[in-house]
């Protein structure tokens, strides 16, 4: 992350995003907030049925249950996303359709769904920045979209969100709602940086292979300071938003790589991971692990640090995803060697589940 401080940062931002989308970006404390910013705008009230994935953030869970009545929609086992047949059985005022990390769900379909049934329909794209299916970018679909920035996205300014809407109207009702938000400090978002920082070092191949990695064969003990627990949301920083600005214009070459290193490690051992369709940002590359925490100790002894899915299971299939879905690293920091690596790893797991 570049430690720009000059201003203007947000509306920088907010332009280069309207530029890649071709639709109105808004940037906002959090992607939650940007959700509940967007429901509230298009009239969503506490009776209204919101339709999401039954496999989702805890966190989308609770905007969606302040402000409206949640039905979770069945997901499909291989692709994680929500299945359409399963929309077409349901009534409702609104539809949150997650692209599982960076997953493109079957947009053709859902939208055409969505017209009939008169859905109004968001796309979360906290995960799928990047993502394309049918030759479109995921968040182009509906009639609004939600980004993330916070630590692991694939755009990381240490916090911050956005959100993507083709009409004006709602576009003037959320800039009203946002000015209701506090401004951070430089001390508030310098922090940020700090902690953000910190991960960055943890994860260096040295640091996490002697001091850290060891230490996680116990718990996962740093998934606690991911969350900014307590702290009341505030809008985005111009430092934070000259970071966006320069990490878009760098995400294609970031996205091609990692779809690269996702080929090689998963290149005869399909039935492990999930059905990709479209193009894949590869936010995070999912292992179907059968059970979490073995496998996770696993890869620990061969110093590959595994996260387990963060997702929650509020449906039959998700409950069995969230007990074995595990992400990869395949971020930048990871090299052929590790690649190499970590096949290994995992050709040597698979080779003992039989």
């Amino acid at each position: 992350m570049n430690f720009d401080l000059s201003k203007g940062g947000i509306s920088k931002f907010e332009e280069a995003l309207s530029e890649y989308f071709d639709r109105k970006a808004l940037l906002t404390p959090s992607g939650r907030v940007g959700l509940k910013l967007i429901l509230k705008a298009y009239g969503i009230r506490k009776r209204d049925k919101v339709l999401l994935s039954s496999f989702n953030a805890s966190s989308v869970v609770k905007v969606v249950e302040e402000v409206a009545t949640p039905v979770f929609i069945e997901v499909d086992e291989r692709t994680m996303n929500v299945v359409p047949k399963d929309i077409e059985r349901e009534e409702g005022k609104a539809l949150i359709v997650l692209h599982t990390e960076g997953n493109p769900c079957y947009m053709k379909k859902i939208k055409k769904i969505a017209e009939e049934k008169g859905f109004l329909l968001v796309e979360d794209c906290a995960h799928a920045l990047g993502s394309s299916i049918h030759g479109k970018k995921t968040g182009t679909f509906g009639d609004a979209a939600i980004l993330s920035f916070g630590m692991g996205k694939m755009i990381n300014t240490a916090g911050g969100g956005a959100v993507l809407v083709e009409d004006e109207s709602v576009g003037k009702k959320i800039r009203k709602e946002l000015r209701r938000y506090p401004k951070p400090s430089l001390f508030n978002t310098f922090f940020k940086y700090l902690k953000n920082n910190a991960f960055h070092v943890m994860s260096k191949r040295t640091v996490f292979s002697t001091f850290v990695g060891p230490f996680l064969r116990f718990g996962d003990i740093l998934s606690l300071l991911f969350e900014d627990r307590g702290i009341k949301p505030m809008l985005m920083h111009d430092l934070q938003g000259n970071a966006g600005v320069l990490q878009l214009e760098r995400l294609e070459g970031k996205i091609e790589a990692r779809r690269r290193k996702a080929r090689k490690i998963m290149k005869g051992l399909e039935e492990f991971f999930p059905k990709y369709i479209g193009k894949p940002n590869f936010h995070n590359l999912c292992f179907f692990s059968g059970d979490k925490e073995p496998f996770r100790k696993h890869m620990l002894s061969y110093g590959i640090d595994v996260q387990k899915t963060w997702l929650k299971g509020y449906s039959d299939t998700a409950r069995k995803l969230s007990e074995s879905v595990c992400y990869l690293p395949i971020h930048e920091g990871v090299n052929e060697e590790d690649v190499k690596k970590m096949k290994e790893a995992i050709q040597d797991y698979t080779g003992n589940l039989g």
